[in-house]
C-alpha cells in the first residue's frame, strides 16, 4: 500500500516552523484545515514527539468511530491534565478512565442518558433553571440589555442546568456565598481551558519543574474547580434529592460516593465549556442572521435542531476528535502502522580515576597526547581550536559509530523481548500439560518454566545474533576515551614528561585562548564553561528521562538522580580544573547531545538500518485525528459551506432541493461509537430551550460586526469577547 502524505520538513526540528508561522496552538484548526487542502483528506505529521494522522474524510471519520476504536475506545489528553493527575494523585471521570473500569461506568452512564426517551426526565429541570436565568436578565434593565462577555454567563448558566438536572425538579442548591462561589467555580473551569492552550507546545515537565507562572495559573485553576467541584457534589449527596435526579439515578445503580464524585465533577467540568460556548457562536449567528430568529418564532421550537446542527458544524466546539486505535489497521488505502516515540540513549559516562600516574603514563595517554601535538603543528590552529576540533574528530570516527551499533542491537533485543512474550503463553500451557504428565511438584515446575524460557530467549539472541553485552561497546570505547583524553590534556598543561619542548607547548596554552579565556592554562573565572558543562550533561539525563513515557523503576529513578547530582558536582570541579580540560570537556558533553538529539530521527535511523523498536513507540496505540472543522466544511459534503443555512438539515423544507450536496455525517461535533459525548441529550435539550426562551423574549445584535474569528483554545472560542445586545420584544 502507498504510503500516508507526509508535509516535507527540515532534519531534527521537522515542521515546527511551519506550525510557527501558522499561529501555533490558537489557529491549530487553520493550519490543519490548510494541511487538508494541501496533502488531501488524510496525512501524518509529527507533533512534538508523536506522529499524528488527521483525517477529514466523512466515511473515513464513520470507519475510525464504528469500526477501527475497539471494545475500550481511547484518546488523547492534553499533557497537562495528564501531568497533573499523575502528580497529585486525583483520580477523575469518565473521560479519564480506561479499559474495564470505563466500560462499566459509561455503561451506566449510557442507560441513564442515552436511553430513548431520556429527553423527557431532563427537560423540567432545564427548563426551570434556563427559566430563572431569562428572568433575571429582564430584571436588569426594563428595555436592553448589552451583554460585554455573555461567555461567562453562559458558563455558569451551563453548570446550574447540570446541578439542576443531577438533583431533579427540587429546590435549586442555596447557601451563605453559594452563587459568589458558583461565580468562581466557573471562572476557574474557564481559565483551565484556557491555560491548557497557553502550555501547547512547552515541555509540560520543565514548566512544572520550574514552576512557571503558567503551570502555577494552570494548577491554581485545577485546583480551585476539584475543590469547588467535590464541595457542590458533597451538598448535593447530603440534599434531599428528587428521584428523577441523575444522582439519584446513579446511587440507585450501584455507584459509590467516590466513583459519583469523579464522574459528576469532570461532568459538570466539561458540560461548562463546551455547551457554554456552542450556546455562544448560535447566539452570535442569530445575531447576525435575524432572518433565522423570524423561523424560529413561526416554526417554534422544532426549528431550533436545525440552528444547532449548523452552528456546530460551523464551529465545533472540538474542532478535532482522537481516537488511538488498540492494533494496526487500515484507513482507506493506507496501512496504519503503530506510533513512533523518539527515545535518545545517555552517553556520557565519568569514571572516577584513583591511579593518576599509571594512567597518566599509559601508552594510549602518550598516544592522545602525541596526537593533539600533532594535528597542533600540521594544522596551525590555536589551541582551543585544535581542542575542540580534535575532540570532534575523535568523537565522530570512533564514538558515533558504536553509539549506531548500541541502538541496533538495543532494537534488535527489544524486537525479541515482544516475540518471547508471545511465545510466554505457550511455554505455560506445554508446561502445564508437563506437570499433569510427569507429575511435577510447584518447585520443579518454576524450574521447568524457568529454564525453557531461558532456553527460548538464548535460541533468540543467537538467531539475531545481537547478544545484549554487544551494545555496551560503546561504554567500554567510551569511558577510556574520555578518561585518557582528559590526562592527556592534563599532561600537557602539567608539562609531563619532562621535555624542552613541554614548556613550549605549555607557553602555548598560557596564551591560545579565546574570548574571555585567552590563559587555557588557569580555570576559567567566569563559570561559562563549567555551568555549560554541567548543563549540557543535565540536559542529555532530561532528555533520556522525559522521553520515558511509561512510569519509569525505582532503580531508574535512583540512577537518574545520582546523575543529576553528579552532574551538579561536576560544575565546581570544572570551574577548578584548566580551562583547555574544562574546553574538551564541554565540547564532548555538547557532541553527545547533539549525537542524541540526531538519533531522535526516525528517518535517520532507518537510513542507519536500527531497526523500530518498541521503545520509539510513544504507545501500542496509533493517535487518529478526526478534523471535523475541515469536514464539516468540506464543498463536497455540503453546499456553501461558509453560509449560514439551517434549512439544510430539515428534510421537509422546498430550499434545500437548491443545495446540491449534503452529507449530514461529514459533520458529527458529538462524535460517534462507543466513547461518543454521553451528555449530548442534555446539551442539546439545554441548548434548545435557551434558544427558544432567548428569541421569545429578546431581539438580538451582535455589536462585534465581522471582527470575530474562531481560535483554538481545546474548544473553538472567539477571538474576543462577544457584545451581544438583547432588547426587550413588545
Amino acid at each position: 500500500m502507498e504510503s500516508i502524505p507526509r508535509p516535507k520538513g527540515l532534519p531534527i526540528i521537522g515542521t515546527k516552523l511551519d506550525l510557527i508561522k501558522g499561529g501555533l496552538g490558537t489557529k491549530l484548526h487553520e493550519f490543519i484545515d490548510a494541511r487538508h487542502r494541501h496533502l488531501g483528506n488524510i496525512f501524518i505529521e509529527n507533533f512534538g514527539t508523536t506522529d499524528l494522522i488527521f483525517v477529514s474524510d466523512a466515511d473515513l471519520i464513520r470507519t475510525l468511530f464504528i469500526s477501527l476504536e475497539g471494545k475500550y475506545p481511547s484518546h488523547i489528553l492534553p499533557d497537562p491534565w495528564l501531568l497533573y493527575e499523575k502528580l497529585y494523585g486525583q483520580k477523575r471521570g469518565l473521560l479519564f478512565m480506561d479499559g474495564e473500569e470505563w466500560l462499566q461506568n459509561r455503561r451506566i452512564m449510557n442507560k441513564l442518558l442515552l436511553r430513548e426517551g431520556a429527553e423527557s426526565c431532563i427537560k423540567n429541570s432545564v427548563a426551570q433553571t434556563i427559566q430563572t436565568f431569562i428572568q433575571t436578565c429582564a430584571e436588569k434593565s426594563e428595555n436592553e440589555i448589552i451583554f460585554k462577555d455573555i461567555a461567562s454567563n453562559l458558563y455558569k448558566l451551563s453548570t446550574e442546568v447540570l446541578i439542576q438536572v443531577l438533583i431533579g425538579n427540587t429546590d435549586p442548591l442555596k447557601g451563605n456565598h453559594y452563587d459568589e462561589l458558583l461565580q468562581i467555580f466557573t471562572e476557574s473551569v474557564k481559565k483551565i481551558f484556557q491555560t491548557t492552550t497557553k502550555l501547547y507546545g512547552l515541555p509540560i515537565t520543565w514548566c512544572q519543574r520550574l514552576n512557571l507562572k503558567v503551570w502555577r495559573d494552570f494548577k491554581e485553576a485545577v485546583d480551585v474547580s476539584l475543590l469547588l467541584g467535590n464541595k457542590l457534589v458533597n451538598e448535593m449527596l447530603a440534599l434531599k434529592r428528587s428521584e428523577d435526579g441523575l444522582m439519584s439515578k446513579m446511587i440507585k445503580e450501584n455507584m459509590n460516593d467516590q466513583t459519583i464524585s469523579r464522574i459528576v465533577v469532570d461532568f459538570i467540568i466539561a458540560a461548562g465549556d463546551t455547551t457554554a460556548y456552542t450556546s455562544l457562536w448560535i447566539l452570535y449567528l442569530l445575531s447576525r442572521n435575524t432572518q433565522e430568529i423570524n423561523a424560529i418564532r413561526i416554526n417554534g421550537q422544532t426549528y431550533i435542531p436545525f440552528v444547532i446542527k449548523e452552528a456546530m458544524r460551523l464551529y465545533p466546539v472540538a474542532p478535532f476528535l482522537t481516537r488511538i486505535l488498540p492494533q494496526d489497521g487500515i484507513l482507506g488505502q493506507y496501512n496504519v502502522k503503530k506510533a513512533k516515540r523518539h527515545l535518545s540513549l545517555e552517553s556520557v559516562v565519568k569514571w572516577q580515576q584513583e591511579t593518576y600516574m599509571s594512567i597518566s603514563n599509559s601508552t594510549l595517554v602518550n598516544f592522545m597526547q602525541d596526537g593533539l601535538l600533532q594535528i597542533h603543528e600540521v594544522s596551525g590552529l590555536n589551541w582551543w581550536c585544535t581542542i575542540v576540533s580534535s575532540t570532534i574528530l575523535i568523537r565522530a570516527c570512533m564514538t558515533l559509530p558504536l553509539t549506531v551499533y548500541q541502538n541496533y542491537i538495543l532494537a534488535k533485543v527489544e524486537n525479541i523481548g515482544l516475540e518471547l512474550k508471545d511465545l510466554v503463553n505457550e511455554l505455560k500451557k506445554e508446561t502445564s500439560i508437563a506437570r499433569k504428565v510427569y507429575s511435577l511438584n510447584d518447585k520443579q515446575t518454576v524450574l521447568l518454566y524457568k529454564r525453557s524460557l531461558k532456553k527460548q530467549w538464548r535460541q533468540l539472541i543467537e538467531r539475531d545474533n545481537c547478544h545484549p553485552l554487544k551494545a555496551t561497546l560503546v561504554i567500554w570505547f567510551q569511558i577510556p576515551l574520555w578518561v585518557c583524553m582528559s590526562f592527556a590534556i592534563r599532561n600537557l598543561v602539567n608539562m609531563h614528561p619532562p621535555h624542552p619542548s613541554a614548556m613550549v607547548t605549555f607557553m602555548e596554552l598560557s596564551t591560545g585562548g579565546f574570548g574571555w579565556i585567552p590563559n587555557l592554562i588557569e580555570p576559567d573565572h567566569s563559570f561559562i564553561l563549567p555551568v555549560a558543562f554541567g548543563l549540557t550533561n543535565l540536559a542529555i539525563i532530561e532528555i533520556q528521562r522525559m522521553s520515558k513515557l511509561r512510569e519509569p523503576s525505582r532503580v531508574y529513578n535512583i540512577f537518574t538522580n545520582v546523575f543529576r547530582g553528579f552532574s551538579i558536582v561536576m560544575i565546581p570541579i570544572a570551574a577548578n580544573v584548566p580551562s583547555c580540560l574544562c574546553l574538551y570537556w564541554v565540547t564532548s558533553s555538547a557532541f553527545g547531545l547533539i549525537q542524541n538529539l540526531c538519533l531522535l530521527s526516525p528517518s535517520l535511523r532507518r537510513k542507519l538500518r536500527i531497526p523500530l523498536a518498541p521503545s520509539e513507540l510513544e504507545n501500542p496505540y496509533t493517535p487518529i485525528i478526526a478534523s471535523i472543522y475541515t469536514s464539516g466544511r468540506e464543498q463536497k459534503y455540503f453546499s456553501e459551506p461558509e453560509s449560514f443555512l439551517p434549512y439544510r438539515w430539515d428534510r421537509h423544507d422546498e430550499r434545500k432541493k437548491g443545495l446540491s450536496n449534503h452529507v449530514s455525517y461529514a459533520s458529527l461535533p458529538f462524535a460517534l461509537g462507543a466513547r461518543s459525548c454521553v451528555g449530548r441529550k442534555i446539551a442539546m435539550v439545554q441548548m434548545t430551550e435557551l434558544i427558544w426562551q432567548v428569541v421569545d423574549s429578546f431581539d438580538l445584535v451582535c455589536l462585534n460586526g465581522d471582527s470575530i474569528t474562531p481560535i483554538t483554545s481545546q474548544a473553538l472560542i472567539p477571538n474576543k469577547k462577544i457584545e451581544i445586545h438583547f432588547k426587550k420584544r413588545v
